[in-house]
C-alpha cells in the first residue's frame, strides 16, 4: 500500500455549510531519481520544533505544538495574527480524532450524530459568546505522511483547508491528534482533527 494523506474539511459559522474531501500522495523523484526541491519559505515550516516528526505513543503534545505553529506561519506569511491555542478547542478535537480511530470512520458527522457544532458546545466554549464561527479539517497519514509538517502542507494545498488556515476571523485553535487511521492500515499512521473557533 502507497503511503499517502486523507483529508476533510468543514466550514461552520451558526450552521454547517459544505464539506470537501480531498486526497494527496507525496510529490514523485524528478527524472534523474533525485528528491524534489525542499520547500523554502513559510510551507518549510522554519522556526517550527518537531515538524517532521512521527506522532508516536508519547509525542502528542509536541506534534500538538507543531501543527499550530506550522498553521501560524503560513497565518503570518499572510499579514494575519496568530491563532491562539484554546483547551476547550483541544478537548473537542482531541476526543473526535480518538472516535474516529477507535470506530473507523472518516467524516465531518460521527456515527452517533455529533457534528462540529454539538461537539464544541460540549465544551465551555460557546459559553456567553454572542457570535461565534466555527471550522474544522481533519486529516489522516501513513509514515512520514502523518507528520505535521505534511498535514499542514496539505491542507495548505487544498482551497478550501486554505481558507479555513487562512480565515481572518478565527482567533482559536485545538488541535487533536491520534495514533491510527479510521481505516485498517499496514503501517504505522496518525489522525488529525483541528478546530477553528472565533466568539465575541
Amino acid at each position: 500500500m502507497t503511503p499517502h494523506v486523507r483529508l476533510a474539511l468543514l466550514v461552520v459559522v451558526a450552521l454547517s455549510c459544505g464539506t470537501a474531501l480531498a486526497t494527496a500522495k507525496p510529490p514523485p523523484p524528478t527524472a534523474a531519481g533525485k528528491p524534489p526541491p525542499t520547500a523554502k519559505g513559510p510551507a518549510a515550516g522554519k522556526g517550527c520544533r518537531d515538524k517532521n516528526l512521527i506522532p508516536g505513543k508519547a509525542n502528542a503534545k509536541r506534534i500538538r505544538a507543531a501543527t499550530i505553529c506550522l498553521v501560524n506561519t503560513r497565518r503570518r506569511s499572510h499579514g494575519l495574527p496568530p491563532l491562539k491555542a484554546n483547551n476547550d478547542l483541544r478537548r473537542a478535537a482531541q476526543s473526535y480524532s480518538r472516535q474516529m480511530v477507535q470506530h473507523r470512520f472518516f467524516a465531518h458527522i460521527g456515527p452517533d450524530g455529533s457534528t462540529l457544532n454539538s461537539r464544541v458546545e460540549r465544551t465551555r466554549y460557546l459559553d456567553r459568546a454572542q457570535s461565534w464561527a466555527l471550522g474544522e479539517n481533519l486529516a489522516w497519514g501513513e509514515d512520514a505522511n502523518a507528520s505535521p509538517l505534511v498535514t499542514v502542507r496539505k491542507w495548505m494545498a487544498s482551497g478550501y483547508h486554505r481558507s479555513q488556515v487562512l480565515a481572518p476571523h478565527f482567533r482559536d485553535i485545538g488541535v487533536g491528534i491520534t495514533r491510527g487511521a479510521p481505516m485498517p492500515i499496514d503501517r504505522p499512521g496518525a489522525t488529525y482533527s483541528a478546530v477553528f473557533g472565533g466568539r465575541s
